[in-house]
């Protein structure tokens, strides 16, 4: 505790400790004082017990040591919750303003609300802060009245219920973004009509001055959509408003907004849509030049293995991929090092057209307990031997063994199994029917499939073989 305080905050705390009003037991302030004698070393000799009973009188005891240290830890904590309230200047403002209005100073109040109200309106930076502020000063000065001297009614709290609907209302709609953004993953089920009552409540705060309340209803609307078509116009005027903010600033409006706007582009992706894998990298570019895609210098195992799939997957160039393993391997959590890395050059290797190497890289990245990763590496093992080596008895096997691991983890694959699937059934295709007629026809079937992982490729295969 002492070690993470500045010298100017050790100060600071130093006088809260003495302060009267804290009520700071002389022990724990005994033992702050002592802590000051030896910070720069702090060697552990001088916190056994003997010691500290020696140097410092009034802890003559341990039960008396571990009290002090007790006190002093919860006087840091109260230090802690003064100082972040004392910084937040808006706070202290409507307390005051609170103050007045409990003691019915009514002159006062209305003097400083309205000059606290017009500065609240004067920020540039319309957040979720804004709003709640907002909510509860027309509540501060419609309810809660004391009556006015001269006062002949009471006023309207309509205000007061419209400030409360609008501040829910955007409250809900930031929320509805995270619940369209994860439910995919967790298979709930929000449908758009969730946004249809918000929207009136809204509606005076869809322009670019109101940009917080403006940007999450447009993601709110892309997260929401049936189709890729239907999200697109939202989509462009989130990434417009970004690409327009300097480059040296990112508010955390536009940090999370980033990270819809990457989720977005995978969804789609996933979908088969190429343009929405170049999005991908859009952003995944984007965060690596705002420092934001290695969170406190660790990297996501799942963003590194999405990148590296999605460049191979559009033909990055292979230069931009090694550079990006070059940067980010390092940042992998250490126990996902080894299958990580085994990926990044297995996919290089394939992209270099190393087969031989790809499928060893594939092999030795195999984790027994990440189902689904040994899946999507069983898929490129197969993808990596069919290049070496068309049409090998080998493959079949490779391709029933494929079908017997997914048979015997069904129950950690409820989602991609049937992909995976689809993904072997045409493989068998690719391999059985050797005929130009017959390849055309599983063409046709492939082409009508929804996308899967691997269906370029198979149709790639298939096209070339049907021409020889």
């Amino acid at each position: 505790m002492y070690k993470a305080l500045s010298l100017a905050e050790q100060k600071q705390f130093e006088r809260f400790l003495h302060s009267p009003y804290f009520n700071v037991p002389p022990t724990a302030l005994a033992f702050f004082t002592y802590l000051g004698e030896i910070h720069r070393a702090m060697p552990e000799k001088y916190f056994t017990p003997s010691t500290l009973a020696r140097q410092v009188p009034l802890l003559k005891t341990v039960a008396i040591q571990d009290t002090a240290g007790s006190q002093l830890m919860k006087a840091y904590d109260k230090f802690c919750e003064l100082r972040q309230w004392q910084q937040n200047s808006s706070e202290t403002t409507y307390n005051r303003l609170l103050l007045l209005k409990t003691q019915n100073r009514h002159e006062e109040f209305k003097t400083e609300y309205d000059n606290f109200e017009k500065e609240l309106h004067s920020r540039a930076d319309k957040d979720a802060v804004y709003f709640d502020l907002l909510q509860r000063l027309t509540e501060l000065k419609f309810n809660r009245l004391k009556p006015q001297p001269n006062a002949k009614k009471r006023e309207d709290i309509k205000p007061v219920i419209d400030a409360i609907d609008t501040h829910y209302a955007i409250l809900k709609i930031r929320y509805l973004c995270e619940a369209f953004n994860r439910q995919r993953v967790l298979d709930t089920q929000w449908s758009a009509q969730e946004l249809n009552p918000l929207l009136p409540h809204l509606q005076a705060y869809q322009t670019e001055q109101y940009a917080y309340v403006w940007l999450f209803t447009q993601a709110c609307h892309m997260l929401s959509a049936g189709t890729y078509a239907e999200s697109l116009p939202y989509y462009s005027l989130i990434k417009e408003y970004i690409a327009k903010q300097p480059a040296n600033t990112t508010s955390s409006t536009v940090i999370e907004l980033s990270d819809y706007m990457q989720s977005h582009s995978v969804r789609w992706s996933s979908a088969g849509f190429a343009e929405a894998a170049k999005e991908y990298l859009y952003w995944i570019e984007y965060k690596m030049n705002h420092q934001l895609l290695a969170a406190d210098g660790q990297i996501a195992p799942v963003v590194f293995t999405n990148a590296l799939t999605t460049m191979i997957r559009i033909k990055h160039p292979l230069h931009k991929i090694q550079q990006f393993v070059r940067k980010y391997e390092p940042m992998l959590p250490p126990e996902m090092i080894n299958g990580s890395r085994g990926y990044a050059d297995g996919l290089i290797a394939f992209a270099s057209a190393h087969f031989d190497a790809a499928a060893r890289h594939f092999t030795a990245a195999t984790s027994p307990p990440d189902r689904l990763f040994n899946c999507i590496l069983k898929r490129w093992i197969f993808m990596s031997k069919f290049e070496q080596a068309p049409y090998n008895d080998h493959l079949h096997a490779l391709l029933t063994n494929f079908e017997k691991y997914i048979a015997r983890n069904k129950a950690f694959l409820p989602t991609t199994a049937p992909a995976f699937l689809q993904f072997i059934h045409y493989a068998r295709l690719l391999l059985t029917h050797t005929g130009k007629n017959e390849k055309q026809q599983v063409i046709t079937a492939l082409t009508a499939q929804a996308y899967f992982s691997g269906k370029d490729w198979l149709l790639e295969k298939l096209t070339q073989t049907s021409n020889q």
